[in-house]
């Protein structure tokens, strides 16, 4: 199965706005992707299933497609650590699950205007409304979407 992850800028305690290209960068840095209870797909995503990272948010990359991954595991947060809260003294949940993968960074800034005609999954949403299809922080994607977002992200890389 694919699976869109989503990552939204976060606030601090200080009221400060950490961007989500920043967290994104956290995250695939340490090979570990927090899943949180309410996630969509949190039942879902399991080893071997492939995942496209999907920067929203109002800075850096946002909006756009900008790398993949595969899990190599989904670990049970036993100890309720929160390594995003640490770092950057984020308002987060404990993590629920974390997905663990191979580190990797950003490949490729694809951004959305650039293949919103040609996804299945953004085709019943106006302009508008484009972000509607990004809510819940993961998403299901039919292969002719991976595939498409894949070769995207990875073009020149």
């Amino acid at each position: 199965m694919n699976f869109l992850l989503v990552a939204s800028d976060r606030k601090t305690y200080n009221d400060e706005i950490i961007s989500a290209n920043k967290i994104v960068n956290f995250r695939l840095k340490l090979g570990k992707w927090p899943i949180y209870i309410g996630t969509k797909n949190s039942d879902s995503i399991q080893k071997n299933h492939k995942c496209i990272v999907y920067i929203a948010g109002k800075f850096e990359n946002r909006q756009s497609f900008v790398c993949d991954f595969i899990v190599k595991d989904v670990l049970f947060n036993s100890t309720k650590e929160n390594l995003e809260q640490k770092e950057f003294n984020i308002v987060t949940p404990v993590p629920l699950l974390n997905l663990v993968f191979e580190t990797t960074k950003i490949k490729k800034a694809v951004h959305i205007n650039e293949v919103v005609e040609s996804l299945e999954f953004t085709k019943n949403y106006s302009k508008r409304s484009r972000g509607l299809p990004f809510i819940g922080g993961s998403r299901n994607l039919i292969d002719k979407d991976f595939n498409l977002l894949f070769e995207k992200i990875n073009l020149n890389f």
